[in-house]
């Protein structure tokens, strides 16, 4: 038992446990010809040819590090309260399965970890900046997609966080940190819902691995005004970002590095789906929410508790229109009447809706 529980936490650092592949991104085909197989050497020296692979979750996951023709390394140094590498240097067979697969059987030296030390590795030479990386866990084989370690340039880095419009942290309905890029070179941060915020120009970035950059922001001068003002200045942060789960680590108006996801709402389906059986009740304990799915249509019920009863009221339809805002359509039972619902699905802890006739702030209870 206690291998296995030690084996499932390295699984969980060095996967993330995302599980097997993709449906959307299946193995490669089989090769059409015997000879598209390649040598260790061969397959060495596509491998080596990077720094080291890494999952989608990046620096936050172990990763695979290729060298000296033969030798793997799995290495969590980078990851707080783990700072371990499992080495194999001694490979004991190589052989080729097929489909692109390639089992690498080393000597094992961790056999309180591993049943054993077999690993599968599917390689593309058309694709070699990822693999498919596979380990046996309860007698299953899993595998899992690894990326080269390699970064953006600094229009692409540009591009890529432009394609939101508002990157947010994740607490909260309000006044919550942001971060905005137009593909003009323009940075924004800061408080949303208020005036505190900086605007400057990407002047350079550098990357560092493992989804890190070195990111130069100029600031321009600002008179002052509602917020003090300052002089033009300089400074560089560091940012992770990584373009496989869209995440950004950056440091908020705080000086605390925090997590933004961008702007991405639900559809009616999957809010509800989502929510399931939670419910909220209202900051003075008169009210309780619930979301409720019956013969294919959506309901929302609101128990009023001093009086003991309930209003069911069927949900028409939930348009996204971000910053955290839903715009649902509601049939009170004579018409239908429109309402804001600001609801996290990431933080999920805080539920508001609102419309002409009323305002409640509610908490997951």
């Amino acid at each position: 038992m206690a291998k296995k529980v030690i084996l499932f936490l390295v699984l969980i650092l060095m996967f993330g446990l995302t599980g097997c592949f993709d449906v959307n991104n299946p193995p490669p085909k089989p090769d059409p010809k015997p000879d598209g197989e390649l040598t260790q050497e061969e397959l060495w020296d596509y491998l080596d040819d990077y720094p080291c692979y890494m999952t989608e979750h990046g620096i936050q996951a172990g990763v695979l590090v290729f060298s000296d023709g033969s030798k793997l390394n799995i290495d969590c140094s980078h990851i707080p309260f783990w700072n371990y590498n499992y080495e194999y240097d001694e490979l004991k067979s190589f052989s080729y399965e097929g489909n692109n697969t390639y089992k690498l059987e080393y000597e094992n030296f961790y056999e309180g970890l591993y049943d054993n030390s077999i690993f599968y590795i599917q390689f593309d030479p058309k694709i070699k900046n990822r693999l498919k990386f596979g380990t046996h866990f309860d007698s299953e084989l899993i595998y899992e997609e690894l990326y080269a370690d390699e970064g953006l340039t600094t229009a692409e880095l540009i591009k890529a966080i432009a394609k939101y419009d508002y990157w947010f942290e994740i607490d909260g309905l309000y006044g919550y940190n942001f971060i905005s890029i137009t593909e003009d070179n323009r940075f924004y941060h800061g408080l949303m819902n208020t005036s505190y915020a900086r605007i400057g120009d990407i002047a350079k970035t550098e990357y560092l691995g493992l989804t890190m950059y070195k990111v130069t922001i100029d600031y321009p001068a600002v008179p002052d005004g509602i917020d003090p003002g300052y002089d033009a200045y300089c400074k560089t942060y560091y940012m992770c970002f990584n373009p496989y789960i869209e995440k950004i680590e950056f440091e908020n108006m705080d000086g605390d590095y925090r997590w933004f996801y961008p702007d991405l709402g639900l559809t009616k389906e999957e809010l509800f789906e989502y929510i399931g059986e939670d419910t909220f009740i209202s900051g003075d304990n008169k009210t309780r929410f619930m979301f409720k799915i019956k013969g294919g249509k959506y309901f929302i019920e609101i128990e009023d508790l001093d009086l003991s009863s309930i209003d069911v009221l069927e949900v028409i339809s939930m348009e996204y229109k971000g910053f955290y805002i839903y715009e649902t359509v509601i049939f009170n039972g004579a018409d239908n009447e429109t309402w804001n619902i600001y609801y996290n699905y990431r933080e999920a802890n805080e539920l508001i809706a609102s419309t002409t006739y009323f305002y409640l702030d509610m908490t997951r209870e």
